[in-house]
């Protein structure tokens, strides 16, 4: 081979691994931009229809709204709430039409992962408290004019479904900002449900009429946890790590202390 040819050799080379040098930063730019397009496109998450004071408003605000949007800020990404009935976020998050699904018990499914808990609902009982009813334990609802929630017997477990299902004046009435009013005009002696959805309904009802009576809280059942449940455990991952910061911050706290001030108004 000649010195020329040489030459042109090594220059057809130094060109070609230019070449492939730019091809390999250009697929690098590209690549880093998808990631940070994927990194900012919202999460899609399933979650309940509008239940005061947890979600509100289309999901525009409320405790368990803020705290998620609050744990998704922490991770670095947008979050979408799509709201719908149980059956229908357990569905479409297992044939995998949504990312996530909140507002999850441990048996719910087993599709995805389960994240920390991060929400918990209080169920209890709410008597007057000038009538002094007597109501220490879950069984003293078996012979008690009650209301709640509806379906409440599917989700308040067996024990609950066990003990109301002989007492003849149990209801089930929807909705429950009728359940201040029927505690109040003595149709009832006992409301049982989430502590501050109770809590937000007498609010409301002080609010609209001006009429107030102290409540008396009866602690007859544990707290429920719920979690989030995701498709891909990385995501399950990032949540449980922003919760835990968000946690030791305070600022898990503050929002939902925040509302629980805001509920109490009504007191006097």
């Amino acid at each position: 081979m000649t010195y020329a040819n040489t030459i042109s050799v090594g220059k057809w080379l130094s060109a070609k691994a230019c070449k492939t040098a730019l091809f390999a930063f250009i697929w690098q730019v590209l690549a880093l931009g998808a990631a940070t397009v994927a990194d900012d496109r919202a999460v899609q998450v399933a979650t309940r229809p509008n239940i005061p004071p947890y979600i509100i408003d289309g999901a525009r605000s409320g405790i368990e709204v803020d705290l998620v949007r609050a744990i998704f800020k922490e991770m670095g990404q947008p979050v979408e709430f799509v709201q719908m009935d149980r059956v229908a976020m357990i569905e479409r998050f297992e044939t995998g039409e949504l990312e996530g699904t909140l507002t999850q018990g441990t048996t719910a499914s087993s599709h995805g992962c389960l994240t920390d808990w991060y929400m918990v609902h209080q169920n209890v009982g709410f008597t007057l408290h000038d009538k002094n009813v007597e109501l220490t334990a879950l069984t003293d609802l078996s012979a008690l004019p009650v209301v709640t929630f509806q379906n409440a017997k599917k989700f308040l477990g067996e024990p609950f479904k066990s003990i109301v299902g002989t007492n003849p004046r149990y209801q089930e009435v929807a909705p429950q900002s009728r359940h201040i009013g029927m505690l109040y005009d003595g149709e009832v002696d006992v409301i049982v449900g989430d502590e501050w959805i109770i809590r937000y309904v007498q609010r409301r009802h002080f609010e609209k009429t001006g009429e107030y009576h102290e409540l008396r809280l009866h602690q007859i059942m544990p707290p429920t946890l719920y979690s989030a449940r995701f498709q891909n455990q990385s995501t399950c991952d990032k949540f449980n790590h922003a919760l835990s910061t968000v946690r030791k911050s305070g600022l898990y706290s503050d929002i939902v202390d925040g509302y629980h001030r805001r509920i109490l108004v009504a007191k006097k």
